[in-house]
């Protein structure tokens, strides 16, 4: 009896521990975005000149940096800081999404 609690036991932990494991939270400082990240959070995301960064349902909790040149697409983001983008770039944010801070600065 004790065996097979211990068994079930493991095999709950091993599930919790894979479920955390394989969460959709990335906590980088900045990530850098040179594609589509889709329904996962992260601290502040980074678009270089030249590459296009499609988001679909992210959390940022810090800022967004567009580079010059970069291409920035936004569906149904929540951005818990604010969007600045560098230069020249094309920034698309639909009105599904939220700038909590409220701030878009440009440079």
């Amino acid at each position: 009896m004790l065996k097979s609690v211990a068994s079930i036991c493991t095999v709950v932990i091993t599930t919790v521990l894979t479920l955390v494991m394989s969460s959709t939270i990335t906590m980088a400082a900045v990530v850098t975005c040179k594609g589509t990240l889709t329904s996962i959070t992260v601290q502040n995301i980074q678009v270089p000149s030249g590459y296009v960064c499609i988001l679909k349902g992210t959390i940022i909790k810090g800022d967004i940096t567009v580079n010059n040149g970069a291409t920035l697409k936004a569906t149904g983001i929540r951005v818990i800081g604010g969007i600045r983008i560098v230069g020249t770039a094309f920034v698309e944010v639909d009105s599904n999404s939220i700038v909590q801070d409220g701030i878009i600065s440009i440079e």
